[in-house]
């Protein structure tokens, strides 16, 4: 995969419609896991764009800074090296191939390529002296992290019994000790003193135990049991934890790889909404979750699938004929 390739995957929202005021977040911190693909990305969007990217606090006086992290694995990587080019020669993300619209906030560009390089991006938040590292930096350099969002994962279609035990631990390394370690830094660099907020991206397979996805789903099964735990014991703190759960998000590489191509009209008809979810959704959701409006949820998982996982199929039958149609590709 070449650099350009690796960054044109990811497409900011066209025409964003705000539905909070544009300063909702003003004064804020957000840390954000995952955020260089997928949902991570376009949840980071979406907070930077309440009043949220101007790094030297200038723009309209506002301190907001979203700290950007990828944490994702192989050929991902490569992506790091469209950064370090910015950084090196200077140049405008335009030239360098570097997608550059982040939605309306235009004149974050380079601003966020510079943050995020800066930040050690390339972090694997399952190493806890990594993790401890990168949100020191932080904290000498913005003193405070408002609210965590942790969204990076990892997931592939696999019948349990041919999961390997390295690929299990590999799941469970990134969704769920990735959390724990990343939320247990936060906690005692900032909101053990202070409060804030923290929001878990989970899923809905391990609702109706999903077909091939046992890896995945007692990842998620294990974060949103640390969520209640948490939320039980922190709340005193001022810190309010709960998880949200996507279900099937139509433009994400993960619905592609995960089946989404081979969804016929008749499933997406027997979901309730008639429709499957967007990122934009997702990133709404978690918007709304750390926001004032959300002050009595917490300990709790918000399932925002259009309610999918009532209706939808649970079928071995289905997901066999995805994987040997994969194979054929």
């Amino acid at each position: 995969m070449s650099q350009s390739a690796a960054s044109s995957k990811e497409k900011c929202i066209d025409g964003y419609k705000y539905l909070f005021n544009k300063d909702l977040l003003k004064g804020q911190v957000a840390f954000v896991t995952g955020g260089g693909t997928g949902i991570g990305f376009t949840i980071a969007e979406v907070l930077m764009s309440f009043e949220g990217c101007i790094l030297r606090g200038i723009k309209n006086k506002v301190s907001l800074i979203s700290l950007i992290k990828i944490v994702q694995h192989a050929v991902r990587f490569q992506s790091l090296l469209l950064l370090e080019k910015l950084l090196a020669n200077s140049m405008d993300p335009d030239q360098a191939g570097l997608d550059p619209c982040w939605s309306q906030s235009h004149y974050i560009r380079f601003h966020m390529a510079r943050l995020s390089y800066d930040f050690k991006i390339c972090c694997l938040f399952y190493q806890p002296k990594k993790v401890q590292a990168a949100v020191g930096e932080a904290m000498r350099r913005f003193g405070k992290i408002n609210f965590l969002i942790n969204s990076a994962a990892g997931n592939f279609l696999c019948p349990a019994e041919g999961l390997s035990f390295n690929a299990f631990r590999t799941v469970m390394d990134i969704d769920t000790m990735g959390t724990f370690n990343t939320t247990k830094v936060v906690f005692d660099e900032y909101m053990k003193k202070h409060g804030g907020v923290i929001i878990n991206v989970t899923a809905t397979l391990q609702v109706r135990g999903q077909v091939y996805q046992l890896h995945a789903g007692c990842a998620k099964a294990a974060i949103e049991t640390m969520t209640k735990h948490l939320a039980v014991e922190w709340g005193e703190k001022g810190i309010r934890v709960m998880c949200v759960a996507p279900g099937p998000i139509s433009d994400t590489e993960g619905f592609s790889r995960l089946g989404g191509k081979t969804i016929s009209d008749e499933y997406v008809k027997n979901i309730p909404i008639q429709r499957l979810g967007k990122r934009e959704d997702i990133a709404n959701t978690v918007l709304y979750c750390v926001s004032d409006a959300a002050q009595l949820l917490t300990g709790t998982t918000v399932i925002a699938d259009g309610g999918a996982w009532l209706t939808s199929e649970n079928s071995l039958r289905r997901v066999r004929r995805i994987m040997e149609m994969h194979a054929k590709m």
